[in-house]
């Protein structure tokens, strides 16, 4: 298997560019719309966080689904659900990334499992039958140091394309570097 189709999650800059209504950012118009999200305690300067671990879980959200479907970042089949949220512990950013799996333990032959459709995407069956479903789910904090910081906003109260695509890109680069190599176990067990 290529290193590419292991990737746990990648920006489509292709399609971002080629779906922009405003010919410029398909994730920038976005942005806009969801400003909102980036001042979540009302108390932002021109209405936007400095906070690199607001920022980024902001940037995050925006360019996932459901808000955007499909997403500034793409998944591998296999991830079933992920997540950006800061600990309440200490502040830092916490990435999750759940992964479906194969049953740890034999079903009855009558049993479904994970079904794949012809992208390779890991689905639930219908409830017609008796379905067991494993998912392994991985979460971690990341250190703030890792984070871009965020600069004063162009324009009052929308966040700076340049700083959420940064916020964006080193979240999914550390996605990748924490699960690549459960991912790769994974697909090397199928």
């Amino acid at each position: 298997m290529t290193a590419e189709l292991l990737r746990v999650c990648w920006i489509d800059r292709d399609y971002h560019r080629a779906a922009a209504s405003d010919r410029v950012s398909r994730y920038g118009a976005y942005l806009a719309d969801k400003a909102r999200l980036f001042d979540p305690w009302d108390e932002a300067p021109d209405g936007i966080t400095r906070d690199p671990v607001e920022f980024a879980i902001a940037a995050f959200n925006v360019a996932t689904g459901p808000i955007m479907a499909p997403g500034y970042v793409r998944w591998h089949g296999r991830v079933r659900d992920y997540g950006a949220t800061w600990s309440e512990h200490d502040g830092r950013l916490v990435l999750s990334v759940t992964l479906a799996m194969p049953s740890p333990v034999l079903l009855p032959w009558d049993w479904r499992g994970w079904e794949r459709d012809f992208h390779g995407d890991w689905l639930e069956p219908d409830d017609r039958r008796p379905t067991g479903l494993a998912r392994l789910e991985l979460r971690w904090p990341v250190r703030t140091d890792r984070l871009p910081t965020p600069g004063q906003p162009q324009q009052p109260g929308v966040p700076n394309l340049a700083d959420a695509t940064r916020a964006v890109q080193a979240v999914v680069a550390t996605i990748n570097a924490t699960v690549e190599p459960v991912l790769a176990e994974l697909e090397v067990r199928r």
